[in-house]
């Protein structure tokens, strides 16, 4: 930290008289190339406040100036990290008030006594308005969209996750997938376990319709961040589509056991609830799907307490509790289904079915004829 706040110092320095290279987001740099320009930092402020000191008198600005550039730039000179940069160009607008005021009274100095004609120090001050306005647009000109910035900062101060994770976010915003999907694994590549460049990997892949590469993307994030229930509710479902239904159930149970942390983060309620009766939805097909009966009737039951007008959740639990013998259950389900979806053809076959099973006859022969009819269109 303290080699880090010395090559600030100087790094601040040099970019304010040579604004050159400047960038978006300046990683942290390797310790010898750290050490050196700490060496150098602190060899130039050392000099520079030895000048300042020796025109104290004559000319007071100068200190006065370089201590306020000094002390306004502790908090934010790398002493306390913040954050995963090494330096930032934005810390830098209230200490360098102290050093642009004492140049300029040392240039106002330096013109009374050389005595410089005022039209040639008007002239002097005009080519550096000039040539600072030229650089300031050409700088500008980086900032205006994420893949411009990035591009240019990787350019500038050399291969960094930051930078190749913002440039895959701006190619992903863009709907330039593939590169998007290669600056998320540059990403990676540096830094392994970075869960964000995981989850936007998966997002891309799954949009470019690489499910299977999509499904190693969201469980590395899976396995990174246990918490993260977005990439929970995307790995799920593809499991589910690929067949791979005992490899889904452990996703989908986190993901409805998460519920209390999603309704604390997310400011949509509702939809969190929705949410987790998908999950409970999605469940339940793949525990029938696995002969597990029992634990279906469970989901499809919780999934029915938080809607228990939707036909669909309704239709599944019965077919659950057929499934776990409990048929006196499954017909009321069905009852409720058929009450709640009259144009269901399934509904009524499946009540019709179980009708008959409780030895029902006469119903069951109009619920399974109602369901020809509307099968036939009639």
């Amino acid at each position: 930290n303290l080699l880090n706040a010395l090559a600030s110092y100087g790094r601040y320095l040099a970019k304010t008289l040579l604004p050159m290279d400047l960038a978006a987001f300046y990683p942290t740099l390797p310790p010898g190339r750290l050490a050196w320009l700490a060496a150098t930092s602190l060899a130039a402020l050392a000099v520079l406040t030895w000048a300042a000191l020796r025109q104290a008198l004559e000319r007071p600005y100068l200190l006065a100036g370089w201590v306020w550039f000094l002390v306004a730039l502790v908090p934010v000179a790398g002493f306390l990290p913040v954050g995963a940069q090494s330096m930032a160009d934005r810390y830098t607008y209230l200490p360098l008030v102290g050093v642009f005021a004492a140049l300029s009274w040392l240039g106002a100095d330096m013109l009374r006594r050389w005595r410089v004609p005022r039209g040639l120090a008007a002239a002097l001050l005009g080519l550096l308005a000039v040539a600072g306005m030229a650089r300031s647009w050409v700088e500008a000109g980086y900032w205006k969209d994420d893949r411009t910035l990035f591009t240019r900062d990787l350019a500038v101060v050399g291969n960094n996750a930051v930078a190749h994770l913002c440039l895959g976010l701006g190619c992903y915003r863009d709907g330039a997938r593939e590169e998007a999907v290669r600056e998320f694994r540059e990403t990676v590549a540096l830094v392994p376990d970075h869960g964000l460049a995981w989850f936007w990997m998966g997002e891309a892949l799954l949009g470019l319709g690489r499910e299977d590469e999509a499904r190693q993307a969201f469980s590395a994030v899976w396995s990174l961040e246990p918490e993260n229930y977005r990439a929970i509710l995307r790995l799920g479902p593809i499991l589910m589509r690929q067949g791979r239904y005992g490899e889904a159930v452990a996703p989908l149970r986190a993901y409805i056991a998460l519920e209390p942390q999603r309704l604390e983060r997310e400011p949509d309620a509702g939809a969190q609830k929705i949410g987790t009766r998908e999950a409970r939805r999605m469940l339940g097909l793949i525990l029938r799907q696995l002969a597990r009966p029992e634990e279906a009737c469970t989901e499809f039951q919780a999934a029915v307490q938080t809607d228990p007008r939707d036909p669909g959740l309704l239709l599944n639990l019965g077919l659950a509790l057929r499934e776990a013998g409990r048929r006196q259950e499954a017909l009321e389900q069905f009852r409720r289904c058929v009450a709640l979806a009259p144009a269901s053809s399934t509904a009524h076959l499946e009540f019709g079915r179980e009708l008959g099973h409780a030895g029902q006859v006469r119903e069951a022969t109009l619920e399974i004829k109602a369901a020809q009819s509307l099968d036939a269109g009639e």
